[in-house]
């Protein structure tokens, strides 16, 4: 009896392995847009786009005001890039600069697809995407600095695209993801983040 729940306990543990993968299956990127400049319309962009040769999933993306000088609606949409983007500002793999992309694991190779931003340092947007909307978060920024109501409202949203619900996008350089606002319009200052995860 001993013997058949050892070999059993062996085989349990092998499945289990060949399911989880081996550990380096899969790599965790960490994308970062800081200094936004909303425009007029408040609008800014995050776009992330995948490598000819490897797509992506996006987990998690936040976005956060440093500044809004008035209460503050926000209107953020997550659009499909069928089309490969242009403009805004370009970002570099483990940088400084805004944006960045930097890898979790030091061992890992960079990034091999793009990203942009709209509205960094108050560069221009990147061209509108043409695929399908995905996501949609509305919201309300408060108020901060002096002199202002303070209207009790958060300064940050969240959201986490947990598997199997993670938007996957597929290999291919014309594929990506834009993190786009339409308005918010109060925000003088923000920045914007993702994680994502290459199989």
């Amino acid at each position: 009896m001993t013997a058949l729940l050892t070999a059993l306990g062996l085989l349990v543990a092998v499945l289990t392995a060949g399911a989880q993968g081996p550990a380096d299956s899969f790599k965790v990127y960490l994308v970062t847009a800081h200094d936004i400049v909303p425009g007029a319309t408040g609008d800014f962009d995050l776009t992330i786009e995948s490598s000819a040769t490897t797509g992506f999933r996006l987990v998690r993306w936040c976005l956060t005001a440093s500044a809004a000088d008035t209460a503050d609606a926000i209107n953020v949409n997550v659009s499909r890039r069928i089309v490969a983007s242009t403009g805004g500002v370009l970002g570099t793999s483990e940088g400084t600069a805004s944006p960045a992309i930097s890898k979790a694991d030091p061992a890992a190779p960079d990034y091999g697809g793009i990203i942009r931003c709209g509205r960094c340092g108050g560069s221009t947007m990147p061209t509108a995407p043409t695929g399908a909307r995905v996501d949609l978060v509305r919201g309300q920024f408060g108020e901060v600095g002096a002199g202002t109501a303070d209207y009790p409202a958060t300064q940050a949203y969240c959201v986490r695209y947990a598997d199997p619900h993670a938007l996957r996008v597929p290999a291919g350089t014309a594929n990506g993801l834009a993190i786009r606002s339409l308005a918010a319009v109060g925000t003088t200052s923000a920045s914007l983040t993702a994680i994502i995860i290459v199989d």
